[in-house]
């Protein structure tokens, strides 16, 4: 094969490269642009802060059916949250007093930087996202 062949050749697996890149690129994000995660960031690296933060992930999730049931979008969904903040740190807070937690939460919407994650048959691509943050915090600082 002559250099210039080579050289037609490499030129047109990068460009091809490339475009699957781009391609990639623009799906994930679409999929960052329109995932809510949940964040739930304990206030160690305890034991109990992980049963904590077990039992506050496993309340909330709980909620999902009843509050995203009629959401249409992430507009929608984001809105749903924002709407039900209050309530959802009344459940969060009622699962950390359930097991003697002397911590409460408080709970808003922020952006993260996530990693990839494989949920099942699910991947959510590295990048920044909207996230429900549930933030597990000394009763008496939150007072401050």
């Amino acid at each position: 094969m002559k250099k210039s062949e080579l050289c037609i050749l490499l030129a047109l697996v990068f460009s091809l490269a490339g475009i699957y890149m781009t391609e990639a690129d623009r799906q994930a994000a679409r999929i960052r642009n329109s995932t809510l995660r949940l964040h739930i960031i304990r206030r160690d690296d305890s034991a109990r802060s992980q049963q904590a933060k077990s039992r506050v992930k496993n309340s909330t999730e709980k909620l999902w059916p009843a509050l995203y049931c009629r959401a249409d979008s992430f507009d929608n969904a984001i809105a749903i949250t924002e709407e039900n903040l209050d309530y959802i740190q009344k459940v969060t807070d009622s699962a950390l007093e359930a097991i003697g937690a002397d911590y409460t939460s408080i709970c808003s919407l922020e952006k993260f930087y996530f990693e990839t994650s494989q949920y099942d048959d699910i991947t959510l691509p590295r990048g920044q996202y909207t996230a429900l943050t549930i933030r597990l915090v000394l009763e008496n600082l939150q007072q401050l």
